[in-house]
């Protein structure tokens, strides 16, 4: 990937409006130079209008971050406990644990790192920068431009799966818990599992947990149609939804 998508260097905290500043500024000729490079041909278009494309993805990344940044802020105390873990974990030699769990895609070999079963990245002597992050579970980011320095953004699971970490703070998400009542919600019509996996954003295992307990409560049922299941919301989910909406 070009090096413009992440136009400062994470080797200090930046802030997301100075890395967006940053992309508008970007140098037209780098970044086509960059995308020309980029092994996937799906950079060609980029290549062919730099400007554009660089306009194009800031003005995306501030509706994302403009979106994302209320959850992130609410995510903090999760992501200082994964931050804690990887400096006890160093202190007390156990780093290698950490980078071994850091995704289902990563493994930690021989002081190298294992990205999906076939590639090495090589750790060595560099600086190692672990950066939890909010993201599905199999996605990860690594930044090995700097010869010093290794930077990998991974996924804190306790965000995927778990409910109690993050501040509720409407009265559905207080009784139902926030992912089960963002899957009611957005059952205003039949969906699959990986629809609903990929609109809130967690592990279709997830989301069929979630399901099991909704549905046990009589809140939703499936329906096979051939090979598709659909998830529906029951008269009983609305009603609900709608009482505890309206307190």
């Amino acid at each position: 990937m070009p090096d413009a998508l992440v136009p400062i260097p994470a080797d200090r905290d930046v802030g997301a409006d100075e890395q967006i500043a940053a992309l508008l500024d970007y140098p037209t000729d780098e970044f086509r130079d960059q995308a020309l490079a980029a092994t996937s041909a799906a950079w060609r278009p980029a290549a062919d209008h730099p400007r554009l494309w660089l306009q194009t993805y800031a003005a995306l990344c501030k509706i994302t971050w403009d979106h994302l940044q209320p959850r992130w802020q609410a995510a903090r105390p999760i992501f200082d406990r994964a931050v804690e873990r990887a400096g006890v974990a160093s202190v007390r030699s156990g780093l290698d644990a950490v980078l071994d769990s850091l995704s289902p895609r990563i493994r930690y070999r021989h002081s190298d790192l294992l990205l999906n079963q076939e590639e090495t990245m090589p750790v060595g002597d560099r600086e190692l920068v672990l950066a939890p992050s909010i993201a599905p579970r199999d996605t990860y980011f690594i930044n090995d431009s700097d010869a010093t320095l290794l930077s990998v953004a991974y996924p804190v699971r306790s965000i995927q799966d778990r409910d109690d970490d993050l501040p509720l703070t409407d009265a559905p998400s207080l009784v139902l818990g926030s992912t089960r009542a963002s899957m009611l919600r957005f059952l205003h019509g039949p969906r699959t599992v990986g629809a609903i996996a990929t609109h809130l954003q967690i592990s279709p295992s997830a989301v069929s947990r979630h399901c099991d307990q909704l549905a046990s409560a009589g809140l939703i049922y499936r329906q096979r149609h051939g090979q598709r299941v659909e998830i529906i919301r029951t008269a009983a989910g609305t009603q609900l939804l709608d009482a505890l909406s309206s307190k």
